[in-house]
């Protein structure tokens, strides 16, 4: 291992739009590393709240901070950006609405270094609005593995398919470019990774901080682009996959079958009850969420027996959103409740079998 003043540079990058409540802990937490030799590389992607001037504040204080503000672009656009101005030999790419523990840059570096692989997944605990962590079951080893079984990982959800959080060497990834104009690209860019890696390794110690609740986050709002893109990011992962993991055509389907749940899912959650139960009052513009419920829905439906075999808290889920929609919602919400809060704080299971 190298002495401190001999490790490598590395680049972190935060592409930022509006997440002005959540910046300040996530730069905080970076400047806080105990590795030292960092660029910190924030683009500002057209923020129209206060983003851009929490950006610019840290900047006067670090000179390790380089701020770039650009016009809105998406985050695709804004991670390309980063890595064509970064300088580093390895590269990080972080959420700004997340964070990480102080040690985790160090022991990322450590772990890519020793282990001779191309990138680091590190443990990854998921972070509700209620503050109550969860963490991946994958993380409970470290372990170094080849492409393939890492793909595997991925696919049969025992691995992170986000590109935050992991450390990679550039010259692995230099000629992969993010999608542009596209939302839920980690899906559709995550074998490709993967494919240009021969080795990767899982790292329990380093702990990212995902905040998957944040309610204007891609993830918990739902829009009729939203909705094709994230068709659009699953035909790309099975051509990718079918293409550069043959072996895992089982693993693929058992994956797209869970993706076409989660699609389901999507515009069941933010449906209101009178929706859910009297469709036509519906306004026109609202109807595509709608379209892609039904054909989620037929898809389910065909494929049931292969739902049926899901543990039973999936299986109970999906019945009932499939046919009672508006009591997966009443679910949802008495989750919410405080009186439900002592059951989440275990940690949470493997959610696919």
């Amino acid at each position: 291992m190298k002495d401190s003043f001999e490790k490598g540079l590395i680049s972190v990058i935060l592409p930022i739009y509006n997440v002005e409540s959540y910046l300040k802990k996530g730069i905080e937490s970076i400047l806080s590393q105990t590795y030292n030799n960092l660029e910190i590389i924030l683009i500002d992607d057209g923020s129209t709240d206060k983003s851009g001037d929490i950006c610019d504040y840290y900047a006067r204080r670090d000179s390790r901070i380089k701020v770039f503000h650009t016009v809105n672009r998406g985050l695709g656009e804004a991670r390309n950006y980063g890595f064509e101005v970064s300088r580093g030999e390895y590269i990080l790419y972080i959420d700004p609405d997340d964070w990480i523990n102080d040690i985790y840059i160090d022991v990322m570096y450590k772990s890519l270094v020793d282990s001779g692989a191309d990138f680091v997944q590190p443990s990854m605990k998921h972070v509700t609005r209620n503050n109550i962590k969860y963490l991946n079951k994958y993380t409970d080893k470290r372990c170094l593995l080849s492409n393939e079984e890492y793909m595997k990982k991925v696919l049969i959800g025992e691995s992170s398919v986000s590109v935050a959080g992991k450390l990679f060497k550039r010259n692995v990834i230099d000629s992969i470019k993010n999608p542009v104009g596209r939302l839920f690209e980690d899906n559709a860019i995550i074998c490709s990774y993967v494919h240009l890696s021969r080795f990767v390794y899982i790292e329990n110690k380093a702990v990212y901080y995902y905040t998957s609740t944040r309610l204007n986050s891609i993830t918990s709002s739902i829009t009729k682009k939203g909705l094709k893109d994230y068709i659009w990011s699953y035909n790309v992962l099975i051509k990718d996959c079918k293409k550069y993991f043959p072996e895992l055509r089982a693993e693929v389907i058992a994956n797209y079958r869970v993706g076409i749940f989660y699609l389901w899912s999507m515009p069941v959650k933010q449906t209101p009850f009178i929706y859910l139960v009297f469709p036509k009052l519906l306004e026109k513009s609202d109807y595509y969420g709608f379209v892609y419920m039904r054909v989620a829905k037929k898809y389910i439906t065909k494929h049931i027996n292969s739902y049926l075999k899901m543990p039973t808290k999936r299986k109970l889920q999906a019945m009932s959103i499939c046919y009672f929609p508006w009591l997966y919602v009443l679910y949802l919400k008495l989750r919410e409740l405080p009186i439900w809060s002592f059951r989440q704080k275990r940690i949470r299971k493997e959610m696919w079998q």
